[in-house]
């Protein structure tokens, strides 16, 4: 299938004053403009997650750009993962955004794609900031105080304590009214964040949403059949709700 897909990748680097991220942008083979999907990843993840990697080109394949990046700390980005806080995470996302609106060949944008953690980053920042066109979260937590033991981050070693800290400010209730087009999907047997997260996340959310249950779905969307229908669905919203072209 990797043949087939049409597209050109660049490697970037964007300067922070502390940490140097790192990203891919996938981009068509038709010439510019483009509009732009940000793909954020996990507490534990990377850029280079297999099903991320796949989003990416299968969105170049049809007409967007698209940046998977690493967050600080994370495979090839500097900092110290140790040292992640949620705001840390939310201003790697801006970097991001903001250097890839310098890019003179990106005309629209940008919409956010988020997995686990990156889901309620992308919704935190849309919140925050407005302007973002729409969002889709898969498996992304809601309200962190109420995840189970073993949640990612929730009882890791080597996380510092202010990581917690920034977690107990996290209030997306007062954010997500201000979310626009937000898709949210998320396994019905998901082992680490509770599909009831993913009910909560879109009973607040403003008109033009859509809650999308996998059933029998894990965290990691790991059956193939699973995780193309969150492609299907993602991809399809993408097509509703923010401009791409079919090759």
């Amino acid at each position: 299938m990797n043949e087939q897909y049409l597209e050109k990748t660049e490697k970037i680097t964007i300067g922070l004053p502390t940490r140097t991220l790192v990203a891919v942008l996938h981009l068509p083979v038709q010439p510019p403009p483009w509009s732009l999907v940000v793909i954020s990843h996990g507490l534990f993840s990377s850029k280079d997650s297999p099903k991320l990697t796949e989003l990416a080109r299968s969105l170049a394949l049809a007409g967007w750009a698209a940046i998977r990046y690493d967050h600080m700390g994370c495979n090839e980005s500097t900092g110290s993962l140790r040292e992640t806080t949620f705001e840390s995470r939310m201003e790697d996302l801006s970097a991001v955004i903001d250097s890839a609106g310098r890019d003179g060949r990106m005309s629209d944008g940008p919409a956010l794609v988020g997995s686990s953690m990156g889901g309620t980053i992308s919704l935190a920042y849309s919140g925050t900031t407005g302007g973002i066109k729409t969002v889709v979260t898969w498996a992304a937590p809601f309200a962190f105080k109420s995840l189970r033991s073993g949640a990612p981050g929730l009882d890791h070693p080597d996380m510092a304590d202010s990581f917690y800290v920034s977690l107990n400010r996290v209030d997306l209730t007062s954010l997500l009214p201000r979310v626009n087009n937000a898709l949210v999907i998320h396994g019905s047997d998901d082992e680490l964040v509770p599909v009831d997260q993913a009910r909560h996340i879109f009973e607040a959310l403003p008109p033009s949403k859509k809650l999308v249950i996998v059933d029998q779905g894990d965290h990691r969307f790991t059956r193939r059949t699973d995780l193309d229908q969150v492609f299907n669905q993602t991809i399809g919203w993408l097509h509703q709700h923010f401009r791409g072209r079919v090759v």
